[in-house]
């Protein structure tokens, strides 16, 4: 969302009630963020690898989504626009009388699902052959999964904008006040606090999770208990890609009034990406701080510090605003906010 429109939303408010408002649109985009910082600290913590396939799988959900709750089954440069031209067989018509909310929430679930089975199909095809290569080599490699994915994506659904159905649809707001807060960032919110609180529950009590935090600290150690790294390495892709899948799921609704295209949900990883750094790779919940503060920092800095810059002919300063944050934490603090530093004897 630009400063522009920005302006436009809040200049009749009093400052703090645009303070208000802002923060909670900036706390949205900030959980969806955090959802995708989960995603690279994970892999990052299980495997010492930062993914850079991580937009590619968040692309990936969103066009599922899109897919299930339109009724729609991708068939490359002919693929329908939306619901009214479904192309669903007769025997799965029944499928689209299921009311939005319910069918947008199963859509959700089933993505995330697909996406988490494409992660570990990722990780037990190709990157478990390359344990004990060299780091710089699994990088690449997820960096040429994320174009394989996002050019296989196009070819599939088409390059054509596609709109995402959803119970929130962008004029529907809860009002307190003059302030004017819409339901998808307030689902966005409710969103990223059960998924990050399921994570964290999964991570803290459960065998797998115990397991995973045991391989994050010393792999080998872990492997000579008898812990399968292995397993931990593709639990840790599954859950990167139900993270992703979630995040994609209200990235459309809030930031792109439904309307899906290739390059904005694809970017929208890279954009998370300082927020993970912010916090620390290594730091489950500097992940979430991180993403929190950067998505307040970012439509703060819209409605601020835009307008400022437009007279400089240097338009739209919030989109490299996070990463203006992101070299000034990493000058200070190079392991992150709530990072670990590293220790090495010599």
């Amino acid at each position: 969302m630009s400063g522009a429109s920005l302006l436009a939303q809040t200049e009749s408010l009093s400052l703090v009630e645009q303070i208000i408002q802002l923060t909670v649109q900036g706390l949205s985009l900030g959980g969806i963020y955090a959802l995708i910082a989960l995603g690279f600290v994970i892999i990052y913590k299980s495997t010492e690898v930062i993914n850079f396939a991580h937009g590619g799988l968040m692309l990936l959900g969103t066009y599922l989504l899109f897919s299930l709750v339109a009724g729609v089954i991708p068939s490359g440069a002919s693929t329908p626009g939306g619901e009214a031209n479904s192309n669903l067989p007769e025997w799965l018509a029944w499928w689209l009388d299921i009311p939005i909310a319910w069918r947008f929430a199963l859509s959700v679930l089933i993505a995330a699902l697909l996406v988490g089975l494409f992660g570990v199909f990722i990780e037990r095809t190709l990157l478990h052959r390359m344990v004990g290569q060299p780091i710089f080599a699994v990088v690449l490699i997820t960096l040429g999964l994320e174009l394989v994915i996002s050019t296989s994506i196009q070819v599939l659904w088409g390059p054509q904008q596609k709109v995402l159905s959803s119970p929130f649809p962008p004029t529907s707001v809860l009002r307190i006040g003059d302030i004017a807060i819409q339901w998808a960032n307030i689902w966005a919110i409710v969103a990223m606090i059960v998924a990050v609180f399921g994570f964290f529950v999964f991570f803290k009590y459960t065998r797998y999770g115990v397991a995973m935090r045991a391989t994050a600290f010393d792999q080998e150690a872990s492997m000579a208990m008898g812990i399968k790294t292995t397993t931990v390495f593709a639990i840790a892709w599954a859950f990167a890609g139900i993270l992703a899948a979630v995040a994609g799921a209200f990235y459309a609704p809030t930031r792109l009034s439904g309307f899906i295209t290739l390059a904005p949900v694809r970017f929208a990883a890279l954009n998370a990406f300082p927020a993970a750094i912010l916090g620390g790779l290594d730091s489950l919940g500097g992940a979430v701080v991180g993403g929190l503060s950067i998505g307040v920092a970012q439509v703060l800095s819209a409605r601020w510090l835009n307008p400022i810059f437009l007279e400089l002919d240097l338009p739209n300063f919030h989109l490299v605003f996070p990463y203006i944050l992101m070299i000034g934490v990493l000058l200070v603090r190079p392991f992150g906010l709530f990072g670990t530093p590293e220790v090495r004897r010599v």
